[in-house]
């Protein structure tokens, strides 16, 4: 049944998906048609990215409020539970839309491994004569037209020299880590001095177990994953910039009220009144 799912739902429309951009929108180029999926899928899912940046704005607003909740009851986890599931609904921050978006990534990497794993072989070669070939043909739609070469050459560097997305690339598995490192310190903004060790130990340590895992793996992952993340960086700088601007404009507005409201009123005598 899952099994069912999963191929009906989930891969064939994704494969079917990319070996139309690779066939009509890319030349002939597998890493690109990689790129536009993601940027298509991600676009789709935009709603849900906005929502994830906007809960880290309203986060940080209230981010006093949870720490006081959790200090001060600290010894009631059901109540310290109830208190921040209510800061939370109160200022509409919705955690499952980072869910969403994080099982996006998850589906296609999985889409991408079964592809590459199955059936799409260096040396610009599907396999159609091998069962793995073969399986993967065999997820294409009817109406799609099957394609007689698949090329995994993403760029080339010079005529002997091309990244190959169907094998490792140690230097583009570094450049995922250090763009997902940037990622990682632009989300911890505004956390300056309070961030926790563990904070700290992840913004390092899991560009580092990034690096390792796509070291072994094709390096289509990484091609997706760079892809993610620069659009994820994008959004994230973008959503600062609008939700933190209206929140420094509104902080502004209610501190000049305050002010105001406290300021003594000229027209009035101390002694006599007005």
């Amino acid at each position: 049944m899952l099994s069912e799912i999963w191929q009906n739902l989930i891969f064939r429309p994704l494969f079917n998906f990319l070996i139309y951009l690779y066939q009509y929108h890319t030349n002939y180029n597998l890493g690109l048609a990689v790129v536009y999926m993601t940027i298509l899928l991600r676009v789709v899912l935009l709603p849900f990215s906005i929502m994830t940046e906007q809960g880290k704005e309203f986060y940080r607003r209230i981010h006093t409020k949870v720490e006081e909740a959790q200090r001060d009851y600290s010894d009631d986890s059901v109540k310290q539970r109830a208190v921040i599931r209510n800061l939370l609904r109160k200022n509409k921050i919705r955690p499952w839309s980072k869910l969403v978006v994080l099982l996006f990534h998850v589906f296609v990497l999985v889409a991408l491994y079964q592809v590459f794993v199955s059936g799409v072989r260096g040396g610009n070669i599907l396999d159609s004569s091998s069962t793995g070939g073969r399986r993967i043909m065999e997820n294409l739609y009817p109406s799609m037209p099957r394609p007689d070469f698949i090329n995994t050459n993403f760029f080339c560097f010079s005529s002997n020299h091309c990244l190959d997305i169907s094998k490792r690339s140690l230097p583009f598995s570094a450049l995922v880590a250090l763009v997902l490192f940037i990622e990682i310190t632009i989300d911890q903004r505004g956390h300056k001095g309070r961030l926790s060790s563990q904070e700290i130990v992840y913004r390092f340590l899991f560009p580092a177990f990034t690096f390792a895992a796509l070291g072994l793996l094709p390096s289509v992952k990484s091609v997706f994953i760079l892809t993610s993340l620069v659009l994820s960086i994008i959004i994230s700088l973008s959503g600062t910039l609008f939700w933190g601007g209206k929140h420094r404009h509104d902080d502004t507005v209610r501190k000049k009220a305050e002010t105001s409201a406290n300021e003594p009123d000229p027209f009035t005598n101390q002694l006599y009144g007005r």
